[in-house]
């Protein structure tokens, strides 16, 4: 158990409820931080399984439910999605994909 100023501290939910009203953050709770760690460590380019390791999530679906895809994830995907299709080398191996799809549909 922890102290604080000598007394056991049972709960800090009114704590956390001060430091977030003196912060000036609305609607979070000390639980959202479990969500932040996911994402955060994914972000960071740890491995999923480390990171189920550290949080305790038996889980694909658990760590799913943690894990929070936003608006920086998705332009990052399509930043590396660009990235591929204009290389020089990965650009004629997708037209040629296309291109014998299209040859078959012809005959």
């Amino acid at each position: 158990m922890f102290t604080y100023k000598g007394k056991p501290v049972k709960s800090i939910r009114n704590s956390f409820k001060r430091a977030c009203k003196k912060a000036g953050i609305e609607d979070f709770k000390f639980h959202d931080l479990r969500h932040t760690f996911n994402t955060n460590m994914r972000k960071a380019g740890v491995e999923r399984s480390v990171i189920m390791k550290i949080t305790g999530h038996k889980t694909m679906s658990m760590f799913e439910r943690y894990n929070t895809v936003d608006r920086d994830d998705a332009h990052e995907a399509i930043k590396r999605l660009d990235d591929y299709l204009t290389k020089p080398s990965s650009g004629d191996k997708i037209t040629s994909i296309l291109l014998q799809g299209r040859e078959k549909e012809m005959t």
